[in-house]
């Protein structure tokens, strides 16, 4: 009897030091296969993003309608003042002479930047 006794001594001390590390090793797996599963999603939703962003457009060629449905921030009124501004001024020489335009500030050039060009 004092065998079997000592034998669960053993087991019950070794299950309290190895609980607590499965339940560890459990958390890490668990957290990358998390981790994995974000990264993974945040790619795909890149993929996605990439395919639908609008085509960069031309400021000095450009419709008001085209700007409109283009540009962030940019309505139909605004995009006819661009379009007015062009005729009165000439082609623009850079992207941030629409900070010219009454209404359009740093913050809507800098958003919409990457979608403009300048030809």
């Amino acid at each position: 009897m004092s065998i079997t006794v000592q034998n669960t001594n053993w087991i019950t001390r070794s299950w309290r030091w190895s609980a607590p590390l499965i339940a560890i090793a459990l958390l890490v797996l668990v957290s990358v296969e998390l981790q994995a599963q974000s990264l993974e999603e945040n790619m795909q939703k890149q993929d996605s993003v990439a395919m639908v962003a609008p085509a960069a457009v031309n400021i000095n060629s450009a419709s008001a309608e085209q700007l409109a449905l283009a540009l962030s921030g940019i309505g139909s009124a605004k995009a006819a003042e661009i379009v007015a501004y062009r005729a009165e001024h000439g082609a623009f020489s850079s992207v941030e002479e629409l900070l010219n335009i009454k209404g359009i500030g740093r913050k809507t050039l800098e958003r919409n930047r990457y979608r403009l060009v300048v030809e």
